[in-house]
């Protein structure tokens, strides 16, 4: 089989030197490159940590390595810095305290307040407690799967909003309550829950706007330290 060659400049990047080099001659067998001739090479800069982890060893520098009881505290400042627990991090916690991996997944299985799949931006929690209940929170819930498409434990397509059913929420003198990333709406009523969804919904407009406004300097999340679900750890 004859090799074939054109030319045109092809980038290619190295991922452990950072470098890039033009290549202005490239030699074919078939669909095969076998040989390259570089023009120039320039190194570009390593690009930077994913600032949350540092923001995450800041948090877990808080609680003592030696004491078991700061476990579940440990656990919280770490979801409520990303939203969810990922996998990655959970490692990174049971090295903290010197523990298996599996054992820290398993104790925060236990508590439903944790979270192993990232959530949207605006997290709706609709209280099923008694009181909430007695007054009507079934029908709320209703209303906000009909108007998002999704059920409790799910996330709408964009990623804007996450649905999740609570026992209590701890505000039964607002019954029935609806908690959105902290903040609580007392008294709701089905008629109220698109007032309230689209008062979010301009909100995350608001912020995209003002984003965009911003210069950007291109850093991506780190996804070999901060990835997924924790699924399963061993």
């Amino acid at each position: 089989m004859n090799a074939s060659s054109r030319r045109g400049p092809l980038a290619i990047t190295t991922a452990h030197t950072y470098q890039t080099t033009t290549y202005d001659r490239i030699s074919r067998i078939g669909n095969k490159v076998v040989g390259l001739t570089a023009s120039q090479t320039m190194t570009r800069n390593k690009p930077r940590r994913n600032p949350m982890l540092a923001e995450e060893r800041r948090l877990l520098a808080q609680f003592a390595a030696d004491e078991n009881a700061q476990l579940v505290p440990a656990l919280q400042a770490v979801q409520e810095l990303y939203g969810f627990l990922p996998r990655g991090a959970i490692r990174r916690i049971a090295g903290h305290f010197g523990l298996p991996p599996g054992q820290v997944y398993n104790l925060a299985r236990l508590h439903r307040p944790f979270r192993f799949q990232p959530v949207g931006r605006f997290h709706v929690q609709v209280c099923r407690g008694t009181a909430c209940h007695l007054k009507g929170s079934g029908a709320v819930l209703d209303a906000i799967e009909r108007l998002l498409g999704i059920q409790p434990g799910q996330t709408t397509g964009d990623g804007m909003f996450s649905l999740e059913a609570v026992d209590c929420i701890g505000a039964c003198s607002l019954s029935p309550a609806v908690c959105v990333n902290g903040a609580f709406h007392a008294h709701v009523v089905p008629e109220a829950v698109k007032q309230i969804i689209d008062h979010y919904r301009r909100q995350s407009g608001a912020a995209d706007r003002s984003d965009s406004a911003k210069d950007s300097d291109g850093d991506k999340s780190d996804d070999a330290e901060i990835d997924g679900s924790a699924c399963e750890m061993r």
